[in-house]
């Protein structure tokens, strides 16, 4: 997984609010399978942190490449690697095709410029369905649409009608360069960073917490030991919540991942 690297905030103040930008893709396997620690630091630190969503957007279309190689009993065997290790469910039917992730990361901007919010609940279903689903291609629009059907709370029709739009394929666009900007970064010192279209970009899940012109890197994937550390190093004063004695609601229906 390679050195673990933080970065301490300096402390202006004993508690402050702190903006956490979530960097991810619903494409990506160690965002996926990162979902259990990224719930729990949400528990945890609670009203202490304020989450954004920021789009990558690894690939706009899977590449001939990609295409030719593809394998999809070696694509089963390396998600049974994933399930194993960290516990998200993974299909047990290969998909026919591999596929590009755009229109995904398109279906989560539209849901959060036609309902900010929604576009957690919408990125979660799309990471669910297409990492235990066959059928869902984060490149084809008709397949989003029928995954996002059953979602409470979330207009699919909605975001299908949007996903093309100029506003959302700009705003799309902004996040994918925002998700390119971390060149220079901690992230880039810990060897989570990745280089796409000539700029050095964040890994999925990364993390960056802001507060006020502090911050503090946690590239790509990080063990849930990691994150604590860096929790107890660099907010000495956060008020963490205990272990609760079984899962409550909240924890349940957390926002980020």
């Amino acid at each position: 997984m390679g050195q673990v690297l933080l970065v301490h905030f300096v402390h202006k103040q004993d508690l402050a609010l702190l903006e956490a930008t979530l960097y991810t893709d619903a494409g990506c396997p160690w965002a996926y399978s990162a979902n259990p620690a990224l719930r729990v630091l949400e528990w945890r630190f609670r009203e202490q942190l304020r989450w954004r969503l920021v789009m990558i957007g690894l690939r706009e279309e899977a590449s001939e490449a990609a295409v030719r190689a593809y394998d999809p009993d070696r694509a089963l065997t390396r998600w049974r690697v994933y399930e194993e290790r960290y516990g998200m469910p993974f299909s047990t039917e290969a998909k026919a095709r591999p596929s590009g992730t755009g229109r995904g990361c398109c279906a989560v901007v539209a849901a959060g410029m036609l309902d900010p919010g929604s576009e957690w609940a919408v990125f979660r279903a799309l990471q669910i369905a297409n990492f235990t689903s066959p059928t869902l291609f984060l490149d084809d629009a008709e397949s989003i649409h029928e995954a996002l059907r059953e979602v409470p709370g979330v207009d699919a029709d909605g975001i299908a009608e949007r996903m093309d739009d100029a506003d959302v394929v700009a705003e799309y666009e902004r996040q994918q360069a925002e998700a390119r900007s971390a060149a220079g970064t901690l992230s880039e010192a810990q060897d989570k960073t990745a280089t796409a279209d000539g700029h050095v970009r964040f890994t999925a899940p990364s993390v960056v917490f802001r507060r006020g012109e502090d911050s503090a890197f946690a590239g790509g994937w990080q063990p849930l030991l990691a994150t604590t550390l860096f929790w107890r190093t660099s907010l000495p004063s956060s008020n963490a919540s205990r272990r609760p004695s079984r899962p409550s609601r909240s924890s349940r229906t957390s926002r980020p991942g």
